[in-house]
């Protein structure tokens, strides 16, 4: 079987980011929109899960599948507005090891960051510990805060 990445991006169509951001379901699947022919180029199969149905199905979908890794794109809140930088989460090691690639990537993009950590282990996201691909939930950046907010919007093709 080849390999081939599941992309999952955000379904949270009420999570709304400040200055004009929209919500993080669109910002992220225009994110994905801007990947895509990269990944095309590159010769990356991949499968875009619908942004429309539950994590649930989406799981069930990349595992059934059988992807090789999993990838959820999303963008992050709660920082009161003074949080800045991505945030990986992953489950196993490989997932780990995937995480810090990408995380390494947005910051030598220059994106702003004063997350004390950047790669998090998280045995709790269901996107992640009933995944069989090792899987990476990338917070590309806090869309409660301008500069990531902005970052977000104005750097995809970077991104």
């Amino acid at each position: 079987m080849s390999k081939i990445w599941y992309i999952s991006p955000s379904n949270q169509g009420a999570n709304i980011g400040v200055d004009g951001y929209g919500t993080e379901k669109d910002q992220m699947n225009l994110l994905l929109d801007e990947i895509i022919p990269h990944l095309d180029r590159a010769g990356v199969s991949f499968h875009r899960g619908d942004p429309d149905i539950s994590i649930q199905k989406r799981v069930k979908e990349s595992n059934e599948m059988g992807a090789s890794f999993h990838l959820a794109l999303h963008s992050n809140a709660g920082g009161n507005g003074k949080a800045v930088g991505p945030v990986a989460f992953y489950y196993s090691e490989k997932g780990k090891t995937f995480c810090e690639k990408v995380v390494d990537a947005l910051l030598a993009l220059g994106q702003q960051n004063n997350r004390s950590s950047n790669v998090i282990q998280n045995k709790i996201f269901y996107e992640l510990r009933k995944t069989t691909a090792p899987a990476c939930l990338l917070e590309v950046d806090f869309h409660d805060n301008p500069a990531g907010a902005e970052f977000i919007m104005t750097r995809r093709q970077d991104i």
